[in-house]
C-alpha cells in the first residue's frame, strides 16, 4: 500500500497530457516531494523506507530535516552508508560537493529547457483551443523532467524555508532521528568522515560533525540514539579543544551538550 501511495503521488506531479508525461510543472514537483517527505516523517517504516532508498530528491529533503541543515546538499561527499539499506542506496545516492551540485544543476537546467522547447513545439502542432494551449505553454515554461530515481534536485528557497518552519513548529527531524528501521540518523552519521576532513580534523568520524552539536542543543535526548563511538568522539573533541568551546565554534559543545552525553 505504501508503494502504491508513493507511486500515486509521483504520478499526480506529472503532466497529464499526451506526449508530456515525462515532464512535471516545477511547483507540482516540489509539492509532491514535500508531501512525500512529510508522510515519511510520520510513516518511516514504509513510506520513509521507500523514498529514502529509491528517491534521491526526497532523500536529500529528509537529510536536511535529520541534520537541521538548511542548505543543499545537507551532507557533503562521504563513504557509503553502513545501514541495512546501504546496498540499495549506494547505487541511487551519490554524495556531491556544493561545487558539483552547481555543475549538475546547470546541466539539468539545460536538459529541462530543451525538453520544454520540444514539448512546446508539440503543443503548437496539436489541435486544441487557444486557452488550453496558453495554459500548457505557461506551465511548460517552468517545467522540469520528472525523474524520480534520477539525480537529486536542488530545492528552491521556498521549499527550504518551509522545511525549516516544519522543524521549528513540529520537530519533524526528531521523528526521523527516532526511527531505527530505517535508521536515518545512522545513515547521516556515516557522512561524518568527510565533514571531519572538511573541518581539518583528521580522521575523527564524529568529533568534527558540523550539524550534530546543533541538533543536540535543540534535542538533548538525541544523545541516547547515538552510537557509543560517536559519543566518545564528541566528548573527546569537546574536552580536548577548550578554545573552540569557549569561542562557541560550530564543532564545540556546551556544558548542557556534554552533560546529556555523560548521562547517556
Amino acid at each position: 500500500p505504501a508503494d502504491c501511495f508513493v507511486d500515486a503521488v509521483l504520478e499526480l506531479s506529472r503532466f497529464h497530457y499526451p506526449g508530456l508525461e515525462q515532464l512535471a510543472p516545477r511547483r507540482r514537483f516540489w509539492q509532491s516531494a514535500q508531501v512525500l517527505a512529510l508522510l515519511a516523517c510520520f510513516n518511516p517504516a514504509n513510506v520513509g523506507r521507500r523514498v529514502w532508498s529509491q528517491l534521491p530528491t526526497v532523500r536529500c529533503v529528509l537529510e536536511m530535516l535529520v541534520t537541521a541543515t538548511w542548505a543543499f546538499p545537507a551532507l557533503e561527499p562521504a563513504a557509503a552508508s553502513g545501514s541495512s539499506d546501504a546496498a540499495a542506496t549506494a547505487r541511487l545516492v551519490t554524495r556531491k560537493s556544493a561545487e558539483d551540485v552547481c555543475t549538475e544543476d546547470a546541466k539539468l537546467a539545460e536538459e529541462d529547457k530543451l525538453a520544454c522547447y520540444r514539448a512546446m513545439d508539440q503543443v503548437a502542432m496539436t489541435s486544441i483551443d487557444e486557452a488550453t494551449r496558453e495554459k500548457l505553454n505557461e506551465q511548460l515554461d517552468r517545467a522540469i523532467i520528472q525523474r524520480p530515481t534520477g539525480p537529486a534536485r536542488t530545492p528552491v528557497q521556498e521549499v527550504v524555508l518551509r522545511l525549516r518552519k516544519w522543524e521549528e513548529d513540529a520537530g519533524l527531524g526528531q521523528l526521523l532521528r527516532l526511527s531505527r528501521e530505517p535508521d536515518f540518523l545512522l545513515d547521516c552519521l556515516q557522512a561524518a568522515p568527510s565533514a571531519a576532513a572538511a573541518a581539518g580534523c583528521g580522521g575523527s568520524e564524529a568529533g568534527c560533525l558540523v550539524w550534530l552539536p546543533g541538533v543536540l542543543r535543540q534535542h538533548p535526548s538525541t544523545a541516547a540514539l547515538l552510537p557509543e563511538p560517536t559519543l566518545c568522539q564528541l566528548l573527546l573533541g569537546s574536552f580536548g579543544d577548550a578554545a573552540a568551546v569557549a569561542g562557541g565554534g560550530a564543532a564545540g559543545l556546551t556544558g548542557l551538550d556534554r552533560s546529556c552525553m555523560v548521562e547517556r
